[in-house]
């Protein structure tokens, strides 16, 4: 019959030592980069790397809340001096959305900004509304954040969103603009 030995001593230390040292590795590497993989995970750490990479400048303290109402909407629509943002997925977006709005979705800010600026340059509207799926989600707030930070600081978000606008039967559009 066949005894088992213990474990020695130094068995023992470097199971225990490996992962700390490998975790120690990790953090000093993580420190070096660039753009830091954050420890604990909050949207407003990806809003900051973003407008960094943006050429922007992060916000120190609170973002001004600006609630938009379906009427001020519509107001802005029917006068022509607003610009209407969605920030859904693009898939929702080509399903439908307000009319005229053009698509900036939260997971692709990034790549997607530089032709919204390209756009707002062209004109000169005096708001910018940013909606999404409903008030539970917070990619419109994401986004307003970041164009705040980013310098356009006349924007709002769109009190109900999407399911808000559709259950009231308003106009949509499946146009996707090019």
């Amino acid at each position: 019959m066949l005894t088992r030995r213990k474990p020695t001593y130094y068995v023992r230390l470097r199971c225990c030592l490996l992962p700390v040292l490998s975790w120690l590795v990790a953090m000093i590497i993580n420190t070096r980069r660039d753009y830091p993989i954050p420890l604990i995970y909050y949207p407003g750490n990806a809003i900051d790397s973003i407008v960094r990479r943006l050429g922007g400048l992060p916000q120190e303290g609170p973002i001004p809340d600006d609630s938009v109402s379906i009427s001020d909407v519509l107001d802005h629509l029917d006068a022509h001096n607003a610009v209407i943002v969605d920030a859904r997925a693009e898939s929702d977006f080509d399903r439908g959305h307000i009319p005229g709005a053009i698509n900036l979705p939260w997971d692709a800010f990034e790549r997607k900004f530089h032709a919204f600026r390209a756009f707002m340059m062209s004109r000169s509207p005096t708001r910018i509304v940013v909606y999404c799926s409903s008030d539970a989600c917070s990619d419109s707030s994401s986004v307003r954040k970041a164009l705040y930070m980013l310098g356009y600081r006349n924007t709002g978000v769109l009190k109900g969103g999407w399911s808000l606008w559709t259950e009231l039967l308003l106009p949509i559009d499946r146009d996707i603009p090019r």
